[in-house]
């Protein structure tokens, strides 16, 4: 579940901004409840409301991104801690930021958190976004070798923790491991980014 993780961790999903508040919009958070760890406070990707760029943050270390994605296009995003030393954020498939870091001898394993939201902030529920959100996928690996973004998965894949395509009408967790229930807000279903692989 939320708790494999290890020394790598990705997150990717697409997205349309509609309208982004001066507070941003999140695409994905979980929040550490009280009593905060520091080692392992929160996973957190959101769109800063100032300048339209990307933020990820883990564990402590925050990287943000130099694209404007606030367009009206639809972009991808793989925000992803790589071999416990850096962190990248990946748009439309160009590196578009990275940082290097050192995270906890014990990985970015979440420890006393909250569950994850997809569209607001965990705990109190605000920044929420205002848009389109497609394949969203996590993974307990780094972001190097994984599946097109164009190409939608079968939720068998190594490494794969999570796996929502929003198809059909459904928030469902695709991969093995049942991760349901993760969103708070309205959701109108869209047609899907992907293609699934024959």
């Amino acid at each position: 579940g939320f708790t494999s993780f290890d020394t790598e961790i990705t997150f990717e999903a697409w997205f349309q901004v509609d309208t982004l508040s001066p507070d941003g919009g999140t695409l994905l958070s979980r929040v550490a409840a009280p009593p905060m760890q520091p080692t392992f406070e929160t996973w957190d990707l959101r769109i800063d409301g100032g300048t339209g760029r990307l933020r990820f943050a883990i564990a402590g270390f925050e990287i943000v991104g130099t694209t404007n994605v606030n367009d009206g296009e639809f972009h991808h995003v793989r925000a992803t801690v790589h071999a416990q030393s850096e962190l990248q954020l990946i748009v439309d498939g160009n590196l578009d930021a990275s940082m290097s870091v050192t995270l906890p001898s014990d990985g970015v394993q979440p420890s006393n958190l909250d569950d994850p939201l997809i569209g607001a902030d965990s705990i109190t529920l605000d920044e929420r976004f205002d848009g389109l959100i497609d394949e969203v996928r996590i993974w307990n690996v780094g972001a190097d070798g994984l599946p097109s973004r164009f190409e939608a998965l079968t939720g068998d894949e190594a490494g794969l923790v999570a796996y929502y395509d929003f198809n059909n009408s459904q928030i469902v967790d695709l991969s093995e491991n049942g991760n349901n229930d993760t969103f708070p807000i309205e959701i109108t279903f869209a047609d899907s980014l992907a293609t699934p692989v024959t």
